[in-house]
């Protein structure tokens, strides 16, 4: 893959632009879910050690998604945690006692509530779904984006996905570089609507 403001310059030597898909609500919804035994945390900042909490959450949401990054233990502690870091993120954390149920990145993207990485099964997810709109809405955000791959948004709830319409826009370029894999091929999957990579990856 290649992020470029120069894409003239790239398609000369083979770079194809793809599509990147993603849902949009027109308003945000609010919506009081109980959180029965689980514990809502909303966190800012993550120490240097913070983000390995997320790692075996992260590998369930992330299997069999092909184009989803591999995170070993240095993209844990340096990449992902600047990331997370980053002054226009939130992170909402599901604890049931002292066990980690699910997460739910969010973010500011122009005027839209960006829910760009989640983990967890749907009964932590509703609860970090309702918190994280409720933020959106508290900073004066109007639009609701779901920068998910279809497996997570389907364990969204209802009210946070009803009515959402699908977006597209080019994002990057692709060119295969490995006799196993052929163009078509390789922008099959990255225009996939099932394979779309967590956006906190920046991939």
């Amino acid at each position: 893959m290649l992020f470029t403001g120069v894409q003239g310059h790239y398609a000369r030597y083979g770079w194809v632009e793809v599509t990147r898909f993603w849902q949009e609500k027109p308003s945000i919804p609010i919506n009081d879910e109980g959180t029965g035994n689980l514990t809502i945390e909303q966190k800012d900042w993550w120490r240097p050690l913070d983000p390995l909490m997320l790692e075996e959450i992260y590998a369930e949401a992330a299997e069999g998604i092909p184009i989803t990054c591999e995170r070993d233990e240095s993209i844990w502690l340096a990449s992902v945690r600047e990331r997370l870091n980053r002054p226009e993120r939130t992170t909402f954390l599901a604890w049931d006692g002292e066990v980690l149920a699910g997460y739910l990145v969010a973010g500011l993207s122009g005027d839209a509530l960006e829910v760009i990485e989640a983990g967890g099964p749907a009964q932590s997810l509703a609860p970090l779904a309702s918190a994280a709109c409720k933020w959106g809405v508290g900073r004066g955000l109007s639009k609701l984006s779901l920068n998910l791959a279809a497996k997570l948004i389907s364990r969204l709830p209802g009210w946070m996905t009803s009515g959402t319409s699908e977006r597209s826009g080019n994002w990057t370029m692709v060119k295969a570089i490995s006799d196993h894999w052929s163009q078509a091929d390789v922008e099959s999957l990255f225009t996939s609507r099932q394979a779309h990579h967590f956006a906190l990856d920046d991939f």
